[in-house]
């Protein structure tokens, strides 16, 4: 090992292949160091999110460079194989060979690893070790994406529901608007024929009369047509301007979380680690130098109270009273309390700004995954204007067609104004008295309410045909089509939701009878006076204990000892089943736990087992005034 930990330079340890070494030695000695040097090398590289979280809980990795180094280097070598493993300070890895990541699951037998944490719970739920050594937790990753589809589809059905019904209503609207309109024409048609009765003009007049009245019947349609059309537009402009503020809202959120990454990541550029290390080491001179003066403070302080209150209020030879003068005391004893509180109070400063120091020197290590985040944030940003760019500019395009057709609409209907006016002179002169006058009143009165159903039916058709389609992912579809191709994806979809959950249940079942035939093997070995078997349960995956008379219980109903070595062997048969090509296994600390007919008993068992299988097997152990290895 070079430049690990509170070593400089080199420093070399051997290990003899199916012996029990014990390293032995107090806090601070490099004991763990030693057998995490060998962890990482065997498990780099780490792809796995929960295996980086392993790795990062049990300080596989942390600090194992020497801070005053910029990189470290560890080598293995047994038999014809050797690896070398180069850590930078940068957080970069270099190395030969690449080791197994799941080495961390089934080669260590640590307090805080996730075995232990497991058997603490309540009701421990060991099935997570089913799927991190086998395919299941990718089935059910598989068979999570499924479920989102199905609960997609769902919600489309939902949604399609919900435009038949309102098609329903607009349907049934349309049949009354229809009934109105019948009743309509018909109330017109005999206004006409009153107004045909009475009308004895100028032939040319009512021949004149009769075209502006097509002319603006005709007019009047187109009207409604170029309306619709620009009613039509309109709409997918409000969509995309929709679509334009639902996209800057999202560009607000990335550009504030990108601020907030500038800031962090200036933050963390300005002073470099290496810095913020030396100024703790001189506050914490600093310190150092005002321990002494508030000392020597405190021993003038009490001193001081101590002459107070032994002072005497009478004379020792005469017994008379008399008045002693104790201002001279009380001051001087004030003025070394001030003295006592401004060091204090220094103190506590100090003490403050070398935590501060020390977290920054933590968040210095999140420089490259904050840089990365940065950079995430920062192409999301950019994508996102292109897409409201596109969307602007189609925008744009509608409006200009818009434009044109609100010119062309507003020419029309000055024109069709101008006709009206002409109409409406006509029907002056046609008019041989006021019943004309009436009925062409009642008639306006009559056409206008026509024209306004006319208007609103239109606008239900344009709703009707909105509501008759889909959009489905990124196609459009009519309801039906769309229905059936849903309901007939989604049977597809069960079919093979159903298939990934059997695939994940047989993986887990391999695994779990693996683990059974081996863990009954090393129950055998340990000679358990009334365990019978340990083993997963293939139903639920439990861990679950059988003791004599095949009497099943959760695990954690044992005693201490007992699931404490359950879980060693746990440990054990996981290494045996699932990582075979390593020689190591490793255990920190855990032997104090067990009483000491036990720990002679465990021992033993692993020096047999390091013997039976060539191992290096590898324990720490607090005790002792050096680092000191031990073989048996």
């Amino acid at each position: 090992m070079v430049n690990i930990a509170n070593i400089r330079g080199e420093e070399n340890f051997e290990f003899n292949s199916g012996k029990l070494s014990l390293i032995t030695g107090p806090n601070g000695s490099g004991k763990t160091k030693i057998i995490n040097s060998i962890a990482a090398i065997e498990s780099y590289p780490i792809k796995s999110e929960s295996l980086i979280k392993e790795a990062n809980k049990l300080g596989i990795f942390e600090s194992l460079i020497n801070n005053k180094e910029n990189e470290a280097e560890i080598e293995i070598s047994w038999n014809s194989i050797k690896k070398h493993l180069i850590i930078k300070k940068n957080g970069q890895f270099e190395i030969d060979k690449e080791g197994n990541e799941k080495f961390l699951y089934s080669n260590l037998l640590y307090p805080s690893s996730r075995l232990h944490e497991t058997i603490k719970q309540k009701d421990p739920d060991f099935s997570w070790i089913l799927k991190e050594l086998s395919l299941a937790g990718n089935y059910d990753f598989i068979f999570e994406i499924w479920n989102s589809y199905e609960e997609q589809i769902d919600r489309y059905l939902e949604e399609i529901e919900k435009k038949l019904s309102n098609i329903l209503e607009y349907s049934a609207r349309l049949e009354d608007i229809s009934i109105e309109k019948r009743s309509l024409n018909d109330q017109i048609k005999d206004v006409n024929d009153k107004i045909d009765k009475l009308k004895e003009v100028d032939p040319n007049i009512k021949k004149e009369y009769d075209e502006l009245e097509e002319i603006i019947k005709s007019q009047s349609e187109e009207i409604l047509e170029k309306m619709r059309f620009i009613g039509n537009v309109e709409k997918d402009i409000n969509k995309k301007e929709l679509n334009v503020k639902s996209v800057l809202n999202l560009i607000k959120e990335n550009e504030k979380k990108l601020s907030e990454l500038a800031i962090s990541l200036n933050a963390l550029k300005e002073i470099s680690s290496e810095t913020l290390q030396s100024k703790i080491i001189n506050l914490m001179k600093e310190e150092k130098e005002l321990i002494l003066p508030q000392a020597d403070l405190e021993k003038k302080i009490d001193k001081l109270r101590n002459q107070l209150e032994v002072e005497e209020d009478s004379c020792p030879l005469c017994d008379k009273a008399w008045e002693f003068d104790n201002t001279k005391l009380t001051k001087d004893l004030n003025v070394k309390l001030k003295e006592f509180n401004v060091i204090k109070s220094q103190l506590s400063d100090l003490s403050r700004k070398i935590k501060q120091n020390e977290t920054k020197i933590k968040e210095k290590g999140k420089l490259r995954a904050i840089e990365t985040e940065y950079k995430k944030k920062y192409d999301e940003i950019h994508k996102n204007r292109l897409k409201i760019q596109e969307l602007q500019n189609k925008a744009n395009k509608d409006r200009n067609k818009n434009t044109q057709f609100e010119k062309q609409l507003e020419k029309l209907m000055n024109n069709k104004k101008e006709n009206e006016k002409r109409f409406n002179e006509l029907s002056d002169i046609i008019a041989v008295n006021k019943e004309f006058k009436k009925l062409a009143n009642n008639k306006a009165n009559l056409t206008e309410v026509l024209g306004k159903l006319n208007q609103e039916e239109n606008s239900i058709k344009i709703e009707i045909e909105d509501y008759s389609k889909i959009q489905l992912w990124e196609i459009t579809e009519e309801n039906d089509k769309a229905s059936k191709v849903l309901n007939k994806l989604k049977e597809e979809i069960r079919d093979i939701r159903l298939w990934v959950k059997n695939k994940s249940d047989e993986q887990k079942q391999g695994v779990a009878v693996k683990f059974n035939d081996k863990i009954k093997n090393l129950l055998d070995d340990m000679n358990f006076e009334h365990i019978e078997q340990v083993m997963f349960d293939l139903e639920d995956f439990q861990l679950k204990a059988y003791t004599k008379g095949k009497v099943k219980q959760n695990i954690r109903t044992l005693s201490g000892a007992e699931s404490g070595v359950i879980l060693a062997l746990l440990q054990i048969s996981l290494k045996e089943t699932y990582s075979t090509d390593s020689p190591f296994f490793l255990v920190d600390e855990v032997i104090h736990r067990l009483d000491e007919n036990r720990q002679k008993s465990f021992l033993g068992y692993l020096k047999n087992l390091a013997e039976k299988n060539n191992w290096f097997i590898i324990l720490t152990h607090l005790g002792g005034d050096k680092l000191e290895i031990i073989e048996y």
